[in-house]
């Protein structure tokens, strides 16, 4: 009897320590591991239509303009990537300008897209551009733009890198 009670006693125990594991490693996946993730990217470059007519067009960075040449139109492109296992609602993209920031507590100047609000799956990359791009440039230019960012449905507002806007400003003043 005693034999059995041992070998009953060390597979509850193995048992016990695989469900404690298997929990911790739950909430270590949900809570940790799982959290919302979108990468955000301003791009300055140019845009031109495939067909005449068309919605659709080529962008072109600006670093892929070699010898002086000019895209056809100027053109802001907004790129989001959600990174994470869960799908986000980007309701806005906007600036972040410190005076009107001061002025108008806890409130962004938005740009205006008709593609937003969008739901962004996990993994997908959502591209936005922007024709009218000649005040935003002149506020840049001038200082008044410090970032850029993405507000989502849980108020959340992801900004681009500061590497991405130092990038934007030498792009535009080229």
């Amino acid at each position: 009897m005693e034999n059995k009670d041992l070998i009953t006693l060390s597979i509850s125990a193995l048992s016990l320590f695989v469900a404690f594991f298997s929990l911790g490693w739950n909430i270590i996946r949900d809570l940790i591991l799982d959290k919302n993730k979108l990468n955000f990217e301003v791009k300055f470059g140019g845009i031109t239509n495939i067909k005449t007519n068309s919605q659709k067009g080529l962008f072109i960075p600006k670093e892929s303009l070699t010898d002086g040449k000019k895209a056809p139109e100027d053109t802001i492109l907004f790129n989001i990537v959600n990174l994470g296992r869960r799908q986000i609602m980007v309701i806005g993209i906007g600036a972040e300008i410190p005076w009107f920031k001061k002025k108008k507590k806890d409130e962004h100047a938005y740009i205006v897209c008709d593609s937003v609000p969008k739901m962004i799956q996990p993994y997908e990359i959502f591209s936005v551009y922007n024709k009218n791009i000649d005040s935003i440039l002149k506020s840049v230019r001038n200082g008044h733009i410090k970032r850029f960012f993405v507000k989502d449905s849980k108020g959340k507002i992801w900004k681009n890198s500061r590497k991405n806007m130092e990038k934007f400003i030498k792009d535009i003043k080229e």
